[in-house]
């Protein structure tokens, strides 16, 4: 009965509404500042945790980089590895020993080589060797490679860092490498040789194998002219002219459209080396946490709503109550002249009938 006539009464929705709105305000209010903060928040963490990865590899390669410039400065200075040393019949010996003893001092060289410029011979921690035995038969060169690196070695004045393809002895499988090319003497106009380190691709691969985690996506390091030095994929790898676009990315987290899907890439440069670390994850993976904490939020901010409106419906039909009540009373004692019941507000239908019941009274006295 209540209920039925709750469904016409104006009386009702007013306080019904009046509730809902108390509580809609501030529920509002309150949940989109959580909603905002805590997703926000955990794409700030996600962000920070992704670019904190590839600082701590840039910070390890830095230390790397460093540490072979050390040598390379120490090389230029060492007295016993100079041009006439190492030509030397007897100092020759204990130059190719001071070699060994500064290739032993580095956890990510493959190889040391020493050259001084207009001469032929290549000096290592083994001997000395022509330059055609160095890069027909103690390396393998690729031909196209030959010249570029004969150019480099014997013309650079910068140091200079790049990637170079190795193929062994019956040239059907090939291993990566990255150059280091270090000048001698150091910061001097005309350099009188190189020092040679050669890094294996995978001591890099190494340091950013773990950076993917369990996410598909791709990580490289680019040099300064945007060559790859190393790079590790969890799932398809991109296309050469996409890894391009990568190498050419700012500093920091962008979306960006590759193999016509959304990737979020995440860029760092070093000032140290010269290098760029990137990795480019699915934006549907990067931000899954995100879109499962929305989720969530969604979920527990729906829930609140719908027990707070009901507990509005339960106040208004409690408020409410007592008043069709004493409605309902006077409608029986005053069955007559109820036309000013279609105001459908039971607390003007009330002070109408109380109004007749004065006007009754003052009649009858």
């Amino acid at each position: 009965m209540v209920w039925r006539r709750t469904q016409k009464s104006r009386l009702f929705y007013n306080y019904f509404f009046s509730y809902v709105f108390i509580f809609l305000v501030p529920f509002v209010v309150m949940s989109a500042f959580i909603y905002y903060h805590s997703v926000t928040s955990l794409r700030q963490e996600i962000t920070q945790s992704n670019i904190n990865k590839l600082e701590q590899v840039k910070d390890l390669t830095d230390a790397r980089i460093k540490e072979l410039e050390n040598i390379a400065t120490r090389i230029s200075f060492d007295s016993r590895l100079t041009p006439y040393r190492v030509r030397h019949p007897y100092y020759g010996g204990q130059a190719t020993d001071e070699l060994k003893r500064y290739l032993a001092n580095s956890s990510i060289l493959d190889g040391l080589f020493l050259y001084y410029r207009g001469h032929d011979q290549l000096y290592t921690p083994g001997g000395s060797v022509t330059f055609y035995t160095f890069v027909h038969s103690l390396y393998h060169f690729n031909h196209a490679d030959i010249e570029q690196f004969k150019n480099e070695i014997e013309t650079t004045k910068e140091k200079i860092v790049y990637p170079i393809k190795f193929f062994n002895a019956d040239r059907k499988n090939e291993s990566r490498f990255v150059a280091y090319l270090y000048p001698i003497l150091p910061n001097d106009s005309a350099p009188y040789g190189t020092v040679v380190f050669l890094i294996n691709e995978s001591v890099l691969t190494k340091l950013i194998e773990d950076i993917l985690g369990d996410f598909d996506g791709n990580v490289y390091i680019f040099n300064d002219e945007n060559d790859v030095l190393a790079s590790k994929n969890n799932g398809p790898s991109l296309a050469f002219n996409e890894v391009n676009q990568l190498a050419l990315r700012k500093a920091g987290v962008d979306d960006f459209e590759l193999n016509q899907q959304n990737y979020s890439v995440v860029t760092v440069s070093s000032k140290v080396s010269g290098w760029t670390f990137v990795t480019a994850i699915p934006t549907a993976q990067f931000y899954e946490r995100v879109v499962h904490l929305k989720t969530v939020i969604v979920v527990i901010l729906s829930s609140i709503a719908v027990v707070g409106l009901r507990l509005a419906g339960l106040i208004t039909t409690r408020q409410y109550r007592p008043i069709h009540s004493l409605y309902q009373f006077l409608v029986a004692k005053h069955p007559l002249d109820l036309s000013y019941q279609s105001e459908n507000n039971e607390l003007i239908s009330i002070r109408k009938s109380m109004e007749l019941v004065f006007e009754h009274s003052r009649h009858l006295r």
